[in-house]
């Protein structure tokens, strides 16, 4: 019998046999890097069809599904837990239990002789003060004009943790803790490369090509073409910056490692493609590239899955836009539904899924009620029309499983990754990520 290891920051796979020794000294698996992790931390032993790890006395203990293990005593571990040891992570494929290799800390079915937690449904609620925003609003357009734009930066976090702090699950808030001097730095890294970009445009413009029509083509062909892989670059990256800073009760989201490589490769081919077919491979490559980012995201040791099919929805993005066109704009409301509740349910937290109630119908009325307060109110309304479409997504939406919240949380807390900032975050491209 064999099984192994997934490293959940890197997705380096570790073919495990028994006897096999994890630690940062000489032996079959080493991790030199991992200053927490003893030299001889533990060892894995395979008895006929049952898998054991043993915690060689380590100095920071071994842990299986976040509740640490007794040293120099062999536990039993099943397909699927979550092992840490050190400031490492990894899930195991194969292994004893009968459970299925998405069990993470806290969404289990049983295993290990423990008993699953039972199934219950976890709603999402977007409660917040339209005053409060106005009040934000005011407060962030009057130090920007005083700043002359500085206060942009500021202005924008400010923004993220209204947004966040006024949406919850089960009740808990979540937390956005970006940090704008950081985000203002990178502001003005951007803007000296933009001074840059444009002197050196002026010089290969005036001193190279000098109206020769090959070299310009070649100069717009190379320029444009970097623009759109800094472009695609900073998509990704202000996505991670948006997650990695985003935590639920204490716990960080964070980006795994490999997205933003997959992210770009498969950007420019499904570019490619879409000009050579005519945009009609525009709705595979958003689903490729959605995938992409959802399954480089979790919530703290605990991935989140996105298991979309890219043929069914191509088909559903073609019969909304067809008959959005058709009916003038007005199946839009049930287009945009349609596919929301199709990512929404695509999505899954270990054993738990995601779903939404929402309808075409509801979200036509939400529409229209937004539009006439635009009108009525020149625009004024915005922060409420804000408030008024983001609370009917979050309070339409829902998780359901055998979630533990507090084993998730425990096993978060033995290893927490530090928050980065993005200075791709500059150039706000906010991905959708379905609730919104």
């Amino acid at each position: 019998m064999a099984f192994q290891l997934k490293d959940l920051d890197s997705n380096k796979v570790i073919e495990i046999k028994s006897g096999d020794i994890i630690g940062r000294s000489e032996g079959n698996h080493k991790f030199p890097e991992c200053t927490k992790m003893s030299r001889s931390h533990c060892q894995f032993i395979l008895e006929g069809n049952i898998a054991y790890i043993l915690d060689l006395n380590s100095r920071n203990g071994t842990f299986v599904n976040s509740v640490r293990i007794e040293p120099s005593k062999k536990v039993i571990m099943g397909d699927g837990h979550i092992l840490m040891f050190g400031d490492k992570s990894f899930m195991l494929r194969g292994g004893t239990s009968g459970g299925a290799n998405t069990m993470i800390p806290g969404v289990t079915g049983e295993a290990g002789g423990k008993m699953s937690t039972p199934i219950k449904s976890y709603a999402f609620s977007f409660k917040a003060k339209t005053s409060e925003l106005y009040a934000l609003l005011f407060k962030n357009v009057v130090f920007t004009l005083l700043t002359l734009g500085l206060y942009i930066p500021y202005a924008k976090t400010n923004l993220r943790k209204f947004t966040w702090k006024s949406s919850s699950l089960n009740s808990f808030p979540f937390l956005f803790k970006g940090n704008p001097l950081a985000l203002l730095k990178s502001y003005l890294i951007l803007l000296v490369m933009f001074i840059a970009i444009i002197a050196v445009h002026y010089a290969v413009t005036t001193f190279v090509i000098k109206g020769d029509m090959i070299l310009t083509y070649a100069y717009f062909f190379f320029t444009y073409t970097f623009i759109f892989l800094l472009f695609t670059w900073a998509k990704y990256s202000a996505y991670s910056y948006l997650v990695n800073n985003s935590s639920y009760r204490s716990v960080h989201f964070k980006m795994n490692k490999g997205g933003a490589k997959d992210h770009l490769l498969h950007s420019i081919l499904g570019t490619i493609l879409c000009i050579l077919t005519l945009g009609i491979y525009y709705p595979f490559m958003s689903c490729k590239l959605e995938k992409i980012r959802w399954n480089k995201t979790q919530y703290g040791t605990s991935p989140f899955t996105y298991f979309v099919e890219g043929g069914e929805y191509a088909k559903l993005w073609f019969k909304g836009v067809i008959l959005t066109v058709l009916t003038a704009g007005l199946y839009y409301p049930w287009f945009a539904i349609s596919m929301h509740k199709y990512k929404i349910d695509s999505l899954e937290f270990g054993t738990a899924t995601f779903t939404s109630k929402a309808s075409g119908g509801e979200y036509f009325w939400v529409l229209l009620k937004s539009a006439l307060l635009m009108i009525v109110t020149l625009g004024l309304a915005a922060p409420f029309v804000f408030n008024l479409n983001l609370a009917y997504f979050l309070n339409h939406t829902s998780i359901k499983g055998s979630i533990n919240f507090d084993e998730v949380v425990a096993a978060a807390k033995v290893k927490q990754r530090p928050l980065s900032d993005s200075v791709a975050d500059v150039f706000d491209l906010d991905v959708d990520i379905g609730i919104t």
